[in-house]
């Protein structure tokens, strides 16, 4: 496995060497659902501009409004040191918030 090399964008066919980014047995195996669809782990971790975000989650079926997602953008960015917001640091910022919510009675 070749840590110290950067895998390039586009790959030959005759490129055999390892560069950390391929999956191993497991993940051949038994390959997550995301990973069906042509999304990897990688993806969840990549910085992402708010209308990327947006997009995401319209695309999955998640609505909310303007000030839910900034208060959420903020709580993302204030997860990583360099302010970056992720798919993955977003989730995580939805899941604390709605643990914040004051649990509903019902009557």
């Amino acid at each position: 496995v070749w840590c110290d090399l950067a895998a390039p964008t586009i790959r030959r066919l005759n490129d055999r060497k390892n560069y950390g980014d391929e999956s191993d047995a497991y993940g051949l195996v038994n390959p997550s659902v995301y990973s069906n669809h042509g999304v990897y782990e990688k993806d969840f971790f990549e910085r992402r501009s708010p209308s990327e975000i947006k997009s995401v989650l319209t695309g999955i079926g998640v609505e909310m409004t303007e000030d839910v997602f900034q208060e959420l953008w903020r709580r993302a960015a204030e997860l990583d040191s360099n302010g970056a917001v992720s798919v993955e640091s977003f989730r995580t910022a939805m899941d604390e918030a709605k643990y914040e919510e004051p649990p509903q009675t019902i009557a």
